[in-house]
């Protein structure tokens, strides 16, 4: 189990990175590193859970998945709801599976959710008996 902190940094050290392999026109490290960050961010249990309340985005994943599926079509208001129950396995399959359009709004929210909590860290960093920002409330455990 890794603590929202430690991921936090882990996000950090992938940012400057990622802008060092802009400079250096790698594009075979840009896609490591993106995809580094993919992971990252699916290990941060809030992120997950707010994937799987954004409507929008669930929509988004099942129209991709069923335009890619293997020969299974559904796309009905009940296997929209469905997707909010799918087990971890079943979700991070979908999120592989990601079309282009799915990405987009993926990485929409990847990008407000890490202003989001780089700002939480800061005010916990500033915050006195904060402990220095160390938090240990939230773990993502991989099944």
């Amino acid at each position: 189990m890794m603590s929202s902190s430690f991921l936090q940094q882990k996000m950090e050290e992938n940012k400057r990175n990622r802008q060092i392999t802009l400079m250096n026109d790698d594009p075979e490290m840009a896609q490591y590193l993106e995809d580094e960050r993919f992971a990252i961010l699916l290990q941060n249990e809030e992120f997950v859970r707010e994937l799987r309340m954004n409507h929008d985005f669930m929509s988004t994943l099942e129209s991709d998945n069923n335009q890619y599926s293997y020969g299974s079509t559904t796309g009905s208001d009940s296997t929209q709801a469905s997707n909010f129950l799918d087990s971890d396995a079943i979700f991070k399959e979908r999120l592989r599976n990601m079309g282009k359009l799915s990405k987009k709004k993926f990485t929409q929210i990847a990008r407000l959710f890490s202003g989001r909590m780089r700002k939480n860290f800061k005010q916990l960093d500033n915050h006195p008996g904060s402990g220095g920002g160390v938090v240990h409330a939230h773990h993502w455990k991989w099944s």
